[in-house]
């Protein structure tokens, strides 16, 4: 139960800077950020939301690269067919996330660029990371394993990071015409 509760604090801190990160992105000023209630409402909509499309895509990108591990036996169009979904899932998600973590209202067609490269980017990190969880860490023994599972976890999450912060970025710069 300790661990539980643990996760979803630590989930609702990461929505509530990248709220914070999205706000300074685009320019909103300090007055007009929302309070801590509605931060916080904010923020369990985000994780949600956000938690269970990034779950189910990193699934379907798990059976793309892990299936024959798993006993799934996908031909070359199921496996294509699945990682287009994942992938249009990924963009819709992005949409989603990039017009809720600002308080700023933005268009689709705003968030769209930047919404269309982070997809593409995690997509290829989702592909990384379940590979080299399948293939590599997977054989890993006793402490030499976990540590590799969670050192290359944060690396993971930092990267994720970075590449949304950057595609946000890229959406202000294109709105902008800077």
């Amino acid at each position: 139960m300790l661990f539980r509760s643990l996760a979803i604090w630590s989930g609702l801190a990461v929505a509530q800077v990248a709220q914070q990160a999205f706000n300074r992105i685009y320019g909103v000023s300090r007055d007009r950020w929302p309070g801590f209630l509605p931060s916080l409402l904010r923020s369990i909509e985000i994780v949600s939301i956000g938690g269970i499309g990034l779950t189910a895509t990193t699934l379907l990108q798990a059976m793309v690269t892990g299936g024959d591990l798993w006993g799934l036996n996908l031909g070359p169009v199921t496996t294509l067919v699945t990682a287009v979904g994942g992938a249009l899932l990924n963009t819709a998600l992005f949409v989603y996330l990039f017009t809720r973590l600002t308080v700023r209202t933005v268009r689709v067609r705003e968030v769209l660029p930047g919404a269309t490269v982070a997809a593409v980017a995690w997509f290829a990190l989702q592909q990384v990371g379940v590979g080299l969880v399948n293939h590599e860490i997977a054989g890993a023994q006793g402490t030499s394993g976990t540590f590799a599972v969670v050192i290359g976890l944060l690396f993971w999450l930092y990267l994720l990071a970075r590449i949304t912060l950057f595609c946000a970025e890229l959406n202000t710069v294109l709105a902008g015409r800077l």
